[in-house]
């Protein structure tokens, strides 16, 4: 479940325009700064056409970026790639280097709906580690920011796991922060901002995020941009289903060890999978 999606301007021309003019440039005020019981109600507004956006969707599909600062000395990483959603619990993240296609990671849930694993491919070790669901949500790719907000919650779920907080509305976009109330989430961020599409102009985009954000609790910045948004396409069943490529070995999940317990030792998901 950022990186605002890219939208260029139209310029329509006329059939008999002998010379093009700029238009004249009206200034646009800003609008009114709203009160903590309006921000309240406008985040309230928001959250539940999320939900029912959510309860539209089947099928999700997309481009991701992925950046990556880490917070002493500034470095940045990228990872571009694609990412599949399939209700109830189908998904399919690859996340390539920008720098070096051969340097990716790729997560699988599947392929059975009822029944799902997690594979979680390492590049670096021509590996495939195979996870139960349900315990591995506690501590793996389950858990992460992206995929519980791209799997989508309802509102009520959504303010029982998080606090969220109105911040603003700017042409088709409306920003909200959100902090963790979990020990799980804690342990992956210590606060995020959601960018909402709330246009309806952009339809497949409409009430879904253009970017998330957040910050672990050692200070790592982690953006997702999510681009070209689809929208209920048919997805093939063998996105969901994992492949061994020739040389790379699978370890099932009775073989894998879990992840440590400690909530100070490790982050989920991909974003802890990117580190170098």
């Amino acid at each position: 479940m950022r990186w605002l999606i890219q939208i260029a301007p139209a310029l329509l021309l006329s059939a008999n325009l002998v010379s093009a003019q700029a238009p004249e440039q009206k200034k646009v005020e800003a609008p009114p700064e709203l009160t903590e019981k309006q921000k309240a109600a406008r985040l309230d507004e928001i959250l539940a056409a999320w939900e029912k956006r959510m309860g539209e969707v089947k099928n999700l599909s997309m481009l991701v970026t992925q950046t990556r600062i880490e917070p002493v000395r500034q470095e940045k990483e990228i990872f571009k790639g694609t990412a599949n959603f399939q209700k109830p619990n189908l998904a399919n993240l690859h996340l390539a280097n920008s720098k070096d296609e051969k340097d990716f990671r790729r997560y699988i849930i599947g392929p059975n709906a009822k029944d799902p694993k997690v594979y979680a491919y390492d590049s670096s070790k021509k590996v495939i580690l195979e996870f139960d669901v349900s315990p591995a949500s506690k501590f793996f790719i389950t858990d992460n920011l992206f995929f519980v907000i791209l799997s989508g919650l309802k509102e009520k779920e959504a303010k029982e796991r998080f606090d969220f907080k109105y911040q603003k509305e700017v042409g088709p976009y409306a920003y909200i922060d959100l902090t963790p109330k979990r020990d799980g989430d804690k342990r992956q961020f210590s606060v995020a901002r959601l960018t909402f599409v709330i246009d309806k102009q952009y339809a497949d985009s409409f009430m879904l995020p253009a970017q998330i954000h957040y910050l672990t609790p050692s200070n790592e910045s982690f953006t997702y941009e999510l681009q070209k948004i689809k929208v209920n396409l048919e997805l093939p069943a063998k996105l969901f289903e994992p492949e061994v490529p020739q040389g790379w070995k699978l370890i099932p999940a009775e073989k894998v060890p879990m992840p440590p317990q400690n909530p100070k030792a490790t982050e989920s998901g991909p974003a802890a999978d990117s580190k170098k």
